[in-house]
């Protein structure tokens, strides 16, 4: 369980980083010129100024699916490792992540085709890091679910 804690604590540490971002980008975006500097780079995206727009909704998508990892790591430190409610929000987390990875693997490729070559490349990794990782979440919930069913069953034999 001292894992799990420490698993758990990181991931509370990830959400306040994740806080701090969104009100870091909210406060220069709306609330303050700073960006309006910046205007010109925009023109050689492929969506244009609405491209921070669309790095904020993947952002938002991780930060969902952190929380819902947090809650199932709360779930498991408070009831135990074998029960089906940390195993739905893990399998949740994995969507969220899998979507996530999707998405930004097609806009990195988009990217990437958009400027011969030049962009895109360099965060395909990470995007393909949130698919493996979604995928290691089905498999631990889908332990965990087992787990339940076999705990389950040795109650009622005993």
């Amino acid at each position: 369980m001292k894992k799990i804690q420490l698993l758990n604590a990181m991931v509370v540490g990830l959400i306040v980083i994740f806080i701090l971002f969104f009100i870091g980008n909210i406060y220069l975006s709306f609330f303050f010129n700073f960006m309006n500097q910046f205007d010109h780079i925009y023109d050689d995206f492929v969506f244009g100024s609405s491209t921070k727009f669309l790095v904020l909704f993947l952002s938002l998508l991780n930060f969902i699916g952190l929380i819902f990892i947090k809650k199932g790591l709360g779930v498991t430190l408070k009831n135990g490792v074998f029960n089906t409610k940390s195993s739905l929000s893990f399998v949740i987390a994995g969507y969220f992540f899998l979507i996530t990875g999707i998405l930004g693997g097609v806009f990195d490729i988009i990217s990437f085709i958009h400027s011969n070559g030049i962009t895109g490349v360099a965060s395909f990794g990470q995007d393909l890091l949130l698919v493996i990782l979604s995928f290691i979440l089905f498999i631990v919930a889908d332990i965990i679910k087992n787990g339940n069913e076999l705990k389950l069953d040795s109650e009622l034999t005993i």
